[in-house]
């Protein structure tokens, strides 16, 4: 690795893959493909809370499916675009579980994986983690500011209108008992919910025996005439709307998806083809895959003695067991991501740590890899023959030096450091300081946050708010080397963020594309 005009710095790795495919560092498609395969926020089925109800798979499924069940395919409107935040007082939408999961997607929202996107990635999580099949997940949904129609069919209704407002949502018949039957391989009903079918007070009636495992025994225990799903055997006759929607076609369909590997296939395909229905004039991206190789983060210290360190961690998908690497940083451990390991090709990373002047302002970097299954020739990791390059190491002449300018000072999970004695906290009134490093010879007029409130407060639909504080000099911290230190209150439940900085009359905004993942530590 070397970075252009100041660093004639080489990194070497040889490994034994092709390099593909190839997704910008920081665009839209790397975000998508860093959400979906290393999975930083959903990284397991139970995400970040416990529920002793139904799987937390069921209720990311079944909340995709009433986001979606408003679409009129025909007409081109709805489908995933999180219309359901505005109809959770509907009949039609009961259930803490709806909430729940749109709590989930609510903490982790930010403008390119927003609350539309992060509902069709807990469908994709949600399978794969319960032992289910990968589906492949296109982004680029629209959020909509209000509520949809009517429309999603209720256990109580006829046969004519479950087959009517699937066929309005684009699935034929078979579809319709494909879809449900894959649906209700996870979960069951609850009493508050459905009090007509569970009338036991705050019990729980599972599909079938394995609710939190993808399988399909919902299909087979129903062909056995052993299952129990309520929506087949329930006293009600009226509300037996999976043995209705089953038998529709003289249980033909059902029969087919006896068979386990069918049953995986098919939920695969129907599953998709849900998360893809979106309003017309939303063009989804091609199918996201897992990158090769990447650049997963890069960390700036400022050190005493006019020294500036700097650390990139590589990310190198199904390496080779006698890859060499030149670093003296060791092995981090492979992501864990249900989703990554359902390709059975782990991800590892490589760690490089090396110091610099800081009088140096690193232009862009890029790797040279030694690969034998591509050719003789060192394949060059340019990032597309744009360089790795970040907004706040690049020197902007039109309009002012940002590199080492302005250097920020905390990291998109929340940790700000300044050294090992000073670390910023939450404070008592649950908000968090954010703190930047300014160069005292290259002060800014003005620096500003904007960033995305997601506490429950501000999201009462589920939409976060969005705020703007001002920096100002912070007297609690005393300048270190060249740095002075500015600071701003933010909510401790905050998301995307951006940075504006003002000096000299001209303005550089720097969003969280180019902010998210970079700690900065002034020790």
């Amino acid at each position: 690795m070397r970075f252009l005009l100041f660093l004639p710095f080489l990194l070497r790795v040889q490994i034994s893959v092709a390099i593909v495919p190839f997704y910008p560092w920081f665009s839209p498609l790397w975000q998508y493909e860093e959400s979906l395969y290393i999975g930083p926020y959903f990284n397991t089925a139970k995400l970040n809370r416990t529920d002793t109800g139904s799987a937390i798979a069921a209720e990311w499924v079944r909340v995709a499916y009433h986001d979606m069940a408003n679409a009129d395919v025909e007409a081109g409107a709805g489908g995933i675009d999180m219309s359901i935040a505005f109809e959770l007082d509907r009949p039609e939408n009961p259930g803490q579980g709806l909430k729940d999961a749109l709590n989930d997607f609510r903490t982790i929202y930010n403008p390119t994986v927003n609350m539309a996107d992060s509902i069709a990635l807990g469908v994709v999580f949600g399978l794969v983690a319960a032992g289910g099949p990968l589906i492949p997940f296109r982004g680029g949904r629209i959020e909509a500011r209000s509520a949809g129609p009517f429309g999603v069919p209720q256990p109580q209704e006829s046969l004519k209108s479950h087959t009517d407002a699937f066929r309005r949502q684009g699935f034929n018949t078979t579809e319709m008992i494909q879809l449900v039957a894959c649906g209700h391989s996870l979960g069951g009903v609850r009493n508050p919910d459905f009090a007509n079918m569970v009338p036991e007070d705050g019990a729980h009636k599972f599909f079938d025996s394995t609710q939190a495992t993808f399988d399909n025994n919902v299909v087979t225990g129903y062909l056995d005439s052993a299952t129990e799903n309520p929506l087949v055997v329930t006293q009600n006759v009226t509300f037996r709307s999976d043995l209705r929607i089953f038998n529709s076609d003289g249980n033909k369909t059902m029969e087919a998806l006896a068979d386990a590997d069918a049953f995986a296939s098919t939920c695969a395909t129907v599953m998709e083809k849900m998360i893809n229905t979106v309003p017309s004039g939303v063009t989804l991206t091609e199918p996201i895959e897992p990158a090769q190789f990447t650049v997963a983060r890069m960390f700036i210290t400022a050190l005493v003695a006019n020294q500036t360190q700097i650390s990139v961690t590589t990310r190198w998908l199904n390496p080779s067991s006698n890859n060499k690497t030149v670093s003296d940083q060791p092995v981090e451990p492979a992501s864990n991501a249900p989703s990554i390991l359902a390709t059975s090709n782990p991800y590892r990373f490589h760690k490089f740590v090396f110091n610099i002047s800081s009088t140096v302002v690193p232009d862009k970097f890029w790797f040279e890899v030694e690969d034998s299954a591509v050719g003789d020739e060192p394949f060059i990791g340019d990032n597309g023959g744009q360089g790795f390059t970040r907004a706040e190491c690049v020197a902007s002449s039109s309009v002012f030096l940002v590199s080492m300018s302005l250097i920020p000072c905390f990291s998109s999970n929340l940790d700000v450091f300044l050294d090992t004695s000073k670390t910023i906290e939450a404070t008592t009134d649950d908000s968090l300081v954010f703190v930047v490093a300014v160069r005292k010879s290259n002060r800014p007029s003005k620096i500003s946050v904007e960033y995305v409130d997601i506490s429950a407060d501000a999201a009462p639909d589920f939409n976060p708010k969005v705020n703007t504080e001002d920096f100002s000099p912070d007297p609690s911290i005393g300048p270190t080397f060249e740095y002075e230190f500015w600071s701003a209150p933010v909510s401790f439940l905050f998301s995307t963020y951006t940075l504006t900085v003002v000096r000299d009359g001209q303005s550089i905004v720097l969003d969280k594309d180019q902010l998210i993942s970079d700690r900065v530590n002034i020790i």
